[in-house]
Order: C-alpha cells, then structure tokens, then sequence
C-alpha cells in the first residue's frame, strides 16, 4: 500500500515538474515573442524623444461647442452627422451626390481657372449657390467669430473610435471653395476671403489630428482652394510664418505616425483582444497569435512595424532627405524593410504628398505678396525669396510692374515636386518652372494697403 502511494505521489511530481516546464516555456515564448518585442519599440520611440506613454495620454479630446454650433448653422445645407465610425456605422450617411449643390459646385470647382487674378465663370449656372449667398455668408461670419470646432477623440475606444465625418466635411469644403469662386467671378473679394477662410477654419483640427487621414484629408483640402487663396489680398504674416508653420504641418505626420505605431502595440488591450477559441485546437495558430497584434497579418509583426515608424519619423526630420529628387524613397523602404507591402509605398506616398501640398500653400502666398509689393511700387529682388519646404531652393521671381505680371521659377526644382503618380491636373496656381506668367488685376483705388 505504501509503495502504491509512493508511486502515485512520484507520478504527481512528475506531472507538476511537466507542467511547470510547459508553463516556463509557455511563458518564455510569450515574453520573447510578444512582450520583448513590444518593449524594444517602445524604447526605441523613447530614444528618438517621443516616449509612448505621455503620447498615449494626449490621445483623448472632447468636442467643443464650436462644433455642436457649427451644426446648427449647416442646417439649412443639409449637412449630416459630424461622426463615422471606422469600423461601425455612426449614424447616417448621405451621398453628396444627393446633395442639391453637389453637380453645381463640381461644375465651378472644374473649371480652368487660368494663370490670373480674373476668374471667369461663363457659361456656368450658379442658381443655388446665388440663392443662398446670404445664408452662406451668414455662415461664415458665425465660423470666422468663434475658435475651430474640435472632433472627439478617443483613442482608447479602439474599434469603436469615431472619427470625423470626412465625406460631409469634403462636401461642405469643396461648396465653401466653388463658392469663394463664384465671389471672385462677381468681384467680391472680401466675401470669396470669408469664404476660405471659413473652409480652413472647420478642418483647422484636421491638421492637428494624429491620424494620418485627418492630416491627407486636410492637405487635399488646401490644395483644392490653394488658386483661390493665391488671388486674395496679401496677409504678411503668412509669409513670414511660413517655415514655422510649415515644419508643424511635418511635426503633425510625424505625430500620426506615433499614433499608427501606437496601435499597434496596444490595441490588443485597448479592445481587449484575446485569443480565438479556435486557437485551442490549432496550435500553430498560437505561434501566429503570440507575434500578430490586433488584425494585422500574421506573418507581420507589430513590433517590427511600430519600430520601422519610428524610423521613418527620424528620415522625415532630417533636410538631407528632404534634399534628395524623391525624398529618399529608399531610405524610407530600408526603414521598412520586409514590411513595404503594409506601410512602406503608403508612407512615402503620404509624405510625398505632403510636401507637394505645402510646396503649392508656399507659391499661393508668394503670389499674393508679389501682388502687394506691386500694387505699393516696391522692389522685387529675382532671388530673393527662399524655399522653406524646399532646403536650398528660392523662387525666383521675375515680375513686370508696367504689365503687372510675373513668373515664379523654383529652382532647383526636385523631381518629388512634379511626380505625376503622386499629383494629377493643374494642382500649383501657375508653373513653378517659370514658363508661364501670373497675370494680376489692376490695383484697387487705395493701394497703399496689401
């Protein structure tokens, strides 16, 4: 009997001793393959200066009353919901083509607009935009006095995260634009200046938001109004806060990149992921399991990805790539690595795009103080305007006061800044390379002001 139980209590041992063994290894493959990982990226965003944790804590915003306001003025536009979720329907949706702007606006928003401060709009019906002009000018007065509304942001809520209303938002900014045409057609310049104004003012956020969709969206948005604002008058603090504005629109995809990052280290806990009880019986799925975080691809590995982004945001900092024709495409991929396929192309193309957009935010403002310095009679030196999304570059300007005309030449002009996979149409208001001339309109009666 004794050496019965003797037996059994050795079995025992060696069950626990088995146990404790699978448990270890269990425990090492873990700690190996999903938390060193996550810790070495999280140390490399702290050596870059950009510790996660007090990132992470910035990531939560409330919505202002400038945004519950604004939707009480868009009423009368039928302007939907401020919210879609990414993932789950947030409300209703409608197509702008149901829009009863919608054909008019594209109608004004596609015509050639010429190198010129005239803007001609023959042949173009504007029936609803001329029966509600005082409604939208109401509008703008109402967004111009109060601060930029402000979307929640929630970055903890993970799969449930609402997200502006990018669709309506686009809308309404692509109506505020064809209508600050509209004005410039008519002569109204003051109130084409309400209306782009207003159109930056409601997607101000935009630019600030850490998601790199709010920050593209934003850019597209500049872009589109960018051969208004070059025919506006001259606000000299533009110019020269250009280059301080122009590294915190970098900064702010800088900024969402850390946030992509971000998610993916911790959306597992952030939506309380667990594993699938169908792992149970599939144990190579575990393997899979233990290096895929959230919904990425299992062969991909979060970590990795999260670390490659910090990468990236280091190439994006330093003017030696900015310097090169494609903004070093290949030190970005390097950064990558066997990742392109996830992230490499999209972040090139995004940066890309960026610079493309801030280089034709650059050439509309120097368009309008070209303008200014004619209209007061004073000197334009050719070189004598330097780039400061472009390190090294200037434009040179080469301007005719008797004809009121100039060209804008960047130079050098580098291969990224005319990349037609990445731009398409006419998108600077005239040719950077100088071949074409800005006409402008003659100066009003009291041009001793811009």
């Amino acid at each position: 009997m004794n050496a019965l139980t003797s037996s059994r209590r050795r079995w025992l041992i060696r069950g626990l001793i088995l146990v404790g063994v699978l448990g270890l290894v269990a425990g090492s493959a873990y700690y190996y393959l999903r938390v060193r990982p996550r810790q070495r990226a999280w140390a490399r965003w702290a050596e870059i200066g950009r510790p996660m944790p007090e990132f992470e804590a910035s990531l939560h915003v409330e919505e202002n009353q400038s945004l519950r306001d604004l939707l009480e003025d868009l009423r009368p536009l039928a302007i939907m919901g401020p919210y879609r979720a990414a993932y789950v329907s947030a409300g209703p949706q409608s197509s702008p083509t149901n829009s009863p702007f919608f054909q008019e606006i594209q109608q004004i928003n596609g015509v050639n607009r010429g190198c010129g401060d005239a803007v001609s709009l023959a042949g173009v019906a504007t029936p609803y935009l001329d029966s509600q002009s005082e409604v939208l000018s109401r509008i703008y007065r109402r967004i111009l006095e109060r601060e930029a509304p402000t979307w929640r942001m929630d970055f903890k809520a993970g799969l449930e995260r609402a997200y502006p209303n990018y669709l309506q938002m686009r809308m309404l900014a692509q109506l505020f634009a064809a209508d600050a045409r509209r004005r410039l057609a008519l002569g109204d310049v003051a109130g084409a200046s309400e209306a782009i104004k207003a159109q930056l003012r409601v997607t101000e956020s935009f630019g600030r938001s850490p998601y790199i969709i709010s920050v593209m969206i934003r850019c597209a948005l500049e872009s589109m109004s960018a051969d208004v604002v070059a025919r506006l008058p001259a606000e000299t603090e533009q110019w020269d806060n250009h280059a301080a504005e122009t590294e915190a629109v970098r900064e702010n995809f800088r900024r969402a990149l850390q946030t992509s990052a971000l998610e993916v280290l911790t959306w597992p806990r952030a939506v309380g992921r667990s594993p699938k009880p169908s792992l149970l019986t599939n144990p190579s799925a575990w393997w899979a399991w233990l290096q895929t975080p959230a919904d990425l691809d299992p062969k991909t590995n979060g970590a990795e990805i999260a670390q490659a982004q910090a990468d990236v945001v280091v190439i994006t900092t330093q003017a030696k790539h900015l310097n090169t024709p494609d903004l070093d495409t290949a030190a970005i991929e390097a950064a990558v690595g066997g990742k392109k396929e996830y992230y490499g192309e999209n972040y090139h193309r995004a940066w890309n795009r960026l610079q493309v957009t801030l280089l034709i935010q650059e050439q509309a403002n120097l368009i309008r103080l070209v303008r200014a310095r004619l209209y007061r009679q004073q000197e334009i030196k050719p070189d004598e305007f330097p780039s400061a999304v472009v390190p090294g570059a200037h434009w040179v300007v080469i301007a005719n006061p008797a004809a009121l005309t100039a060209t804008f030449q960047l130079t050098p002009v580098p291969a990224w800044a005319t990349d037609r996979t990445i731009i398409s149409g006419r998108y600077y208001p005239v040719s950077i390379d100088g071949t074409e001339i800005w006409q402008f309109a003659p100066p009003p009666a009291d041009s001793t002001k811009p």
